[in-house]
């Protein structure tokens, strides 16, 4: 493991340590126990993908995995659209009229369906091989199916992050072919079959005022909880109980708790301001490592690419997400990139002792 590497990782061991030292106040003490869980288990899938993606054909490896899960999600989520129909798991089993028909995979809900598929896709299109004519066209169905899907789930962040992520690998494949897809854009939008996506879009920015309205009510309540706490933070999970007192049940999950939807907000309110400045040391550094990367390579090919793009992507996957510390394709996804890094800085600290 290489010294930057460390470095990252013991950010993280500070995040995990000062959240860990909440629990001493904090009033729901089952509640921070597991939540402390997740902690844990996001920090270990980091250190296993560290330890086993030592090289590309690993990584290439666990991408085709990753492909076959993305596969099954867009099936999933098509038979949910024409079906309204949902997996046991899913938040929707039970709702009706127009949400009942919103596509959440093997998810919960349809956000976290639209983040994993905006997270993975870029990596999966620049790390799985192609060197078939059936391996390009099954990339091709991949996003196309993928696009689609991220539109019927109505996430307005996911919708716009790959867009912009789709549009930045392409222009560093080739700025022709990101020029001509910018001048094929109104020949396309005047394809027959495409009135009804533009209106899919169309109703995913206009037609969600209450669900903006909720997610700033939750943001005000979240940061007036972190203030009463001195910003020493309330304990592990308990902030999502707190919020709980100034909303209805509907508006609550399963647990009686309510998802904050803003990951450092949520870090700030429930571990406090000395766990929130290690997981923004950890980000910024990561941040810091991943444009060097790019910058050291950016003549070679798109591959260096995915890591800065990973890293941008995070503060709206984490803002779009009900919850960031549950949903373990994240830290798969930052794992990958941690991954990446530490071959880089491998090979480059072997070269240096050659020297």
């Amino acid at each position: 493991m290489s010294k930057r590497t460390r470095t990252m990782l013991l950010f993280l061991i500070g995040w995990l340590a000062s959240a860990l030292i909440t629990i001493i106040w904090t009033e729901y003490q089952g509640i921070a126990f597991r939540n402390v869980y997740f902690m844990i288990e996001a920090i270990y899938l980091l250190f296993t993908a560290i330890y086993y993606l030592k090289a590309d054909k690993k990584i290439e490896w666990l991408v085709v995995i990753t492909s076959g899960v993305m596969a099954v999600n867009i099936g999933i989520g098509l038979y949910e659209i024409n079906t309204g129909l949902h997996l046991s798991k899913s938040g929707l089993t039970d709702v009706i009229g127009n949400a009942q028909f919103l596509p959440s995979g093997i998810f919960f809900n349809p956000n976290d369906l639209a983040s994993f598929l905006a997270l993975f896709l870029p990596i999966t299109l620049v790390y799985m091989q192609s060197r078939t004519i059936i391996g390009s066209l099954y990339k091709g169905l991949l996003v196309i199916g993928a696009v689609y899907i991220i539109i019927e789930t109505q996430s307005r962040i996911a919708f716009v992050l790959i867009l912009v992520i789709l549009f930045l690998l392409l222009l560093r494949y080739s700025w022709r072919w990101g020029a001509l897809a910018l001048l094929c854009i109104p020949f396309v939008l005047q394809l027959p079959g495409m009135q009804d996506t533009i209106n899919q879009v169309n109703q995913t920015y206009t037609d969600k005022t209450n669900s903006t309205d909720l997610r700033l009510d939750i943001t005000n309540y979240t940061w007036q909880t972190a203030k009463e706490s001195y910003f020493m933070g309330v304990g592990p999970g308990n902030v999502q109980i707190e919020l709980a007192k100034y909303f209805p049940a509907e508006e609550q999950n399963n647990d009686g708790a309510v998802s904050v939807h803003n990951f450092l907000l949520e870090v700030l309110a429930n571990y406090g301001l000395l766990s929130l400045l290690f997981l923004l040391a950890f980000l910024f550094y990561l941040f810091y490592r991943s444009w060097r990367y790019w910058l050291e390579n950016k003549e070679k090919k798109v591959k260096y690419l995915i890591p800065l793009l990973i890293t941008l992507a995070f503060p709206f996957i984490a803002f779009a997400s009900s919850t960031t510390l549950e949903k373990s394709y994240i830290w798969i996804s930052f794992g990958i990139v941690l991954a990446i890094l530490n071959q880089y800085d491998k090979r480059m600290e072997t070269k240096d002792e050659t020297i």
